[in-house]
């Protein structure tokens, strides 16, 4: 069987991912981990985010705070795809592959600071108006 089709490898990718970001973030499980999809939480600057995996190989960061959750778009996300070689990478939504574990790491820092900006823009004009 190939690596597309191989759901142990994906899984393998996926619980790597979630070993990498462990590492440098602190990731409290709220799913049982013998399941798909698998949820923690996710820690970063003293706030909380909801992070979604797959079996299939997709990770999810989505805001945890419920008046911003129930239909937000992805903070963050990568799913697993083949590339030319016909190896199965981390890619953006946009069908950028991702290179390495930095590249992950920086990118999900970017994206959860950008976002926090753009949620205190918006807090700020609902306080002025």
């Amino acid at each position: 069987m190939n690596q597309l089709n191989s759901f142990e490898f994906r899984i393998g990718q996926t619980e790597s991912l979630i070993e990498i970001l462990n590492q440098e973030f602190s990731l409290e499980p709220k799913s049982n981990l013998e399941e798909w999809p698998r949820t923690y939480q996710i820690l970063y600057r003293g706030k909380t985010y909801k992070s979604v995996f797959s079996i299939f190989g997709s990770f999810t960061v989505i805001p945890s705070d419920s008046r911003f959750s129930s239909n937000a778009s992805p903070i963050y996300y990568l799913s697993l795809n083949s590339n030319s070689s016909d190896e199965l990478v981390w890619t953006k939504p946009d069908g950028q592959t991702i290179e390495n574990r930095k590249q992950i790491l920086e990118e999900f820092k970017k994206s959860v600071e950008t976002y926090e900006e753009r949620i205190s823009e918006i807090n700020t004009k609902e306080i002025i108006t």
